[in-house]
């Protein structure tokens, strides 16, 4: 009878020995996982890369389950059956709060998939942010699924738009395989618009890759790219303007030892250079190159952070100097001063048209300044310390700070008329 009901209405199903060995390792599965969750579950890790910044993104988490007698078990073999089961909103709760420590521990950013029944929990974002426990909100992505619209669209809305409160970055996955609808992406506060690996690996999706990012850029939405497999590939999504990628290319998913090392000595020689447009560093080699990527929609803010970028690139290659003691303090101290500037500008704009994200803006902007000051001290404490990690973290944070909150105000500013015309 179930699985008749599984073929849909008015219908007869014969019984066979086939079907009964069917539901008799169904039932298996599901005895198992209740006894599994949590201690047979791990997570494992898929990196994504930033096409702009060249900078490890963040990384995917990715439940597995290590069976003592199976082995570890495919999630496309046992999530359905936790879902039919009643055991996905358990099982969700659990990668969350192991993603979330795991980014505790190791400094990278996460993205964690929620299931549309995940969604649908009263106390979701007071598990989501439990499962922070303080550390900001924009270091972790939240992975939706069209599927999650389909039944209570406006109940669905009003949970995101609280997600985004507390300041998490929501993906919407696998866009274009399910019930996709251009209304979703203008009325729901989507950071990210994941592009499925079925059109990355066809050929002949090309038109509707190019038409997707176009698209998320028109709507100053980024783009990650699933299943990236090939330089090829790579290439081709780095020319068209998409912003993240991952897939086997970057790396297969990884258990947490290995990401802490991959993080640390991430393959940089997979890609060429970053594109660039006008580049505006002293270094003849520059880290990072002002690019429209960049572009705020407020050409004031636009003008400070190409100084902010210039600034920090004089500080990357003073760290390369023979001379760390006092070229490499000049551009520290110039670099704090000037981030400090900007910090204070932009958050009197924010202050003076009553921006309704300023607090969360506000923490990220706090966070990058405790950092520069507790080098800042270790610096003068020892002249010779390695500032490479300070760059490269500093790197990241800009690139990340623009796309996920920057255009976001720029954008609020172009709403509000508002033009900023003065600055550091």
């Amino acid at each position: 009878m179930y699985h008749a009901k599984t073929q849909g209405r008015n219908n007869f199903q014969f019984f066979t020995e086939r079907i009964n060995a069917q539901a008799l390792e169904k039932m298996m599965v599901e005895n198992a996982l209740r006894q599994a969750i949590p201690g047979d579950l791990l997570l494992h890790y898929q990196p994504q890369l930033c096409l702009v910044s060249r900078s490890v993104h963040g990384a995917e988490a990715l439940v597995r389950w290590a069976h003592p007698e199976l082995g570890i078990i495919s999630p496309a073999r046992f999530i359905p059956i936790a879902e039919e089961a009643g055991l996905i909103c358990t099982l969700g709760e659990w990668v969350l709060q192991e993603a979330c420590r795991v980014m505790r521990s190791t400094g990278i950013n996460m993205s964690v998939n929620l299931s549309p029944l995940q969604l649908t929990q009263s106390d979701i974002v007071a598990k989501v942010t439990e499962a922070l426990d303080g550390m900001a909100g924009y270091r972790l992505t939240l992975e939706i699924t069209e599927s999650a619209f389909i039944n209570d669209f406006a109940a669905t809305k009003a949970t995101l738009m609280a997600l985004k409160k507390i300041g998490v970055n929501l993906a919407l996955d696998d866009f274009g395989t399910g019930y996709s609808s251009l209304s979703y992406l203008y009325q729901l506060p989507f950071d990210y618009l994941k592009i499925d690996q079925s059109f990355i690996r066809d050929q002949n999706n090309i038109p509707i890759v190019l038409a997707i990012i176009e698209m998320a850029n028109k709507l100053d939405i980024m783009t990650v790219a699933e299943g990236v497999e090939t330089l090829e590939q790579m290439a081709f999504l780095e020319a068209n303007g998409c912003d993240v990628i991952q897939g086997y290319h970057f790396s297969r998913p990884l258990p947490l030892a290995a990401l802490t090392d991959f993080a640390e000595n991430p393959p940089y020689e997979v890609a060429s250079k970053p594109r660039i447009k006008k580049p505006l560093a002293e270094a003849s080699n520059p880290l990072l190159a002002w690019s429209f990527t960049y572009e705020t929609g407020d050409t004031s803010i636009d003008a400070q952070h190409q100084e902010l970028i210039r600034i920090l690139n004089r500080f990357d290659a003073s760290t390369h100097s023979g001379d760390k003691k006092s070229e490499t303090r000049k551009v520290m101290k110039a670099l704090i001063e000037y981030v400090r500037s900007h910090f204070s500008f932009e958050e009197d704009l924010m202050h003076e048209h009553a921006y309704p994200d300023r607090g969360e803006h506000q923490a990220q902007h706090l966070q990058l300044a405790d950092v520069l000051s507790s080098y800042d001290l270790q610096l003068k404490a020892n002249p010779q310390i390695d500032l490479r990690q300070l760059v490269i973290s500093l790197h990241a944070w800009l690139v990340q700070h623009i796309h996920s909150s920057d255009r976001k105000l720029g954008k609020f500013l172009k709403k509000r008329g508002v033009s900023a015309i003065q600055g550091p």
